[in-house]
């Protein structure tokens, strides 16, 4: 009998059974890898807790450093992810620890015209970014200041 595997972020069933995980048709196999491969992205968790160079473009990034911390965020990649590009992806910085950690991009690379971004000093401040054509673009946050 079939069990019915959920993936874990996207919520929806994998294909296969109880004791292999085998592919029920022939496309499964690669809408299963696809589904586990989105799960793998979208749970993607970065913890920094030093002042450290950003690497995740994608995903989550908690800055727990217990004193101020200046971050930097590299350029997103442009282009669309099936030809190696960032374009579309989320990056959610989280401030853990209650101190004003900067994150720096090259010049011009946040919202087309800043390169810092500031928080205020308590935990829960965020900002989500959203990668387009090699620039960062603020979607949402709270607690932050762009310069």
């Amino acid at each position: 009998m079939a069990q019915q595997v959920i993936s874990s972020n996207v919520g929806m069933a994998l294909p296969g059974d109880d004791s292999h995980n085998a592919p029920w048709g022939p496309g499964d196999l690669l809408i299963s890898q696809a589904l586990q491969a989105l799960d793998a992205r979208l749970n993607n968790v970065e913890v920094k807790p030093a002042a450290l160079a950003i690497v995740s473009s994608i995903g989550k990034v908690m800055l727990t450093k217990t004193s101020a911390g200046a971050y930097t965020l590299p350029a997103p990649l442009p282009g669309l992810p099936s030809v190696g590009g960032y374009d579309g992806q989320l990056l959610n910085i989280i401030c853990i620890s209650s101190y004003a950690h900067t994150v720096t991009t090259p010049a011009n690379k946040i919202n087309g015209s800043k390169q810092t971004i500031t928080f205020t000093a308590a935990p829960g401040n965020n900002v989500q970014l959203e990668a387009y054509q090699g620039v960062w673009y603020v979607t949402n946050g709270l607690g932050y200041a762009l310069s």
